[in-house]
């Protein structure tokens, strides 16, 4: 049996919440690709999409002027983060395989509980 999403709607009107543009044409900035959120996984999107993006030079053009943009809520890029800080660097070096351990943003090894 195949299910697909429009047999189960929103228990609401999308239009009702849907938020629309209050900015006029002159003060909207168009992009490519738009991210939402800056936490970990839309950072991580952006950086590799901008990589690729990077060997694709006339793909990149199509996008425009700014061909990835991330939209974050809060003050700052992570600002909603909950985490206590403990990070395992594979992903950066696997996002950055140029840089040396010592580049990466982090205050130090954890080697305790």
């Amino acid at each position: 049996m195949t299910v697909s999403p429009s047999q189960f709607p929103p228990p609401f009107d999308p239009e009702s919440v849907i938020a629309k543009s209050v900015l006029s044409a002159d003060k909207q900035l168009p992009v490519g690709v738009l991210i939402v959120g800056a936490g970990p996984a839309g950072l991580a999107c952006a950086i590799r999409l901008m990589q690729l993006l990077e060997k694709e030079t006339e793909l990149k053009a199509s996008l425009g002027d700014f061909p990835v943009a991330v939209l974050e809520k809060g003050k700052y890029p992570g600002a909603h983060l909950l985490s206590g800080a403990v990070i395992n660097p594979v992903a950066f070096r696997k996002l950055f395989p140029n840089l040396k351990d010592s580049d990466f943003p982090f205050y130090g090894p954890v080697d305790k509980e």
